[in-house]
């Protein structure tokens, strides 16, 4: 589901549950409180991200988790995008933070979103 959901950002992968849209407010709903390992034992943020923050086998978890740079993207919300702030959809989004349009900038608008909040226009 979630390969699915990063290939296009569109009303199917749309999340309307009071969770989703409470955590939002606060957090990133994809990322929060989340930790993924990858296939080579890397520690990640999501399984799609390039940074690693060591192997599994010779990090302490709890010590990585507590990190400002691995906490630091879980609480980029949608309110700090400027194109996701206005948009009418923000709140049941889910939106892939792996796949952005200036890969060097966290608060970039997600590259696999194709909507338009200033037009109302799917491209």
């Amino acid at each position: 589901m979630i390969a699915r959901i990063a290939e296009k950002i569109s009303y199917d992968y749309f999340n309307a549950s009071t969770d989703f849209i409470f955590k939002g407010f606060s957090f990133n709903n994809c990322l929060h409180k989340k930790v993924s390992i990858d296939s080579n034992g890397q520690v990640k943020n999501c399984p799609s991200f390039n940074q690693s923050f060591g192997h599994y086998n010779k990090i302490k978890l709890e010590e990585i988790i507590n990190e400002v740079e691995f906490l630091q993207p879980q609480s980029i919300t949608k309110q700090d995008i400027e194109e996701c702030k206005v948009c009418e959809y923000r709140l049941v989004c889910s939106v892939c933070w792996a796949y952005l349009k200036d890969d060097s900038n966290m608060i970039s608008k997600p590259k696999k979103c194709k909507y338009d909040p200033y037009t109302g226009v799917w491209n």
